[in-house]
């Protein structure tokens, strides 16, 4: 992939996409909602996160110790889209893309 390429899907990103590629691992197999929500960057106003979490993930009910939790968990289109992304670039251009 040359440069121009990967600048234009650099510059495609959103800020809901660049928290997704940064917590892909925990998105991948389901993190609590509320840990998500205080990870929100701060370009983000808090409902708005939540209605673009909404957009890309599952939110799924799981009982824990009798307790009942909830999980965003990352659709399956969008983990094949981010996976896509992800194996574009080496680490150091991935840490790059993540800062901005």
């Amino acid at each position: 992939m040359t440069e121009a390429e990967k600048k234009i899907i650099e510059m495609s990103l959103t800020e809901i996409d660049r928290f997704c590629i940064k917590h892909f691992n925990q998105l991948k197999v389901g993190w609590i909602c509320e840990i998500a929500s205080q990870q929100c960057p701060e370009s983000i106003k808090p409902g708005n996160f939540r209605l673009q979490i909404h957009k890309n993930c599952d939110t799924i009910r799981q009982t824990y110790t009798k307790q009942n939790i909830r999980l965003n968990k990352l659709k399956e289109d969008k983990v094949a889209e981010l996976e896509q992304k992800l194996t574009m670039y080496d680490d150091d251009e991935l840490h790059s893309l993540i800062r901005r």
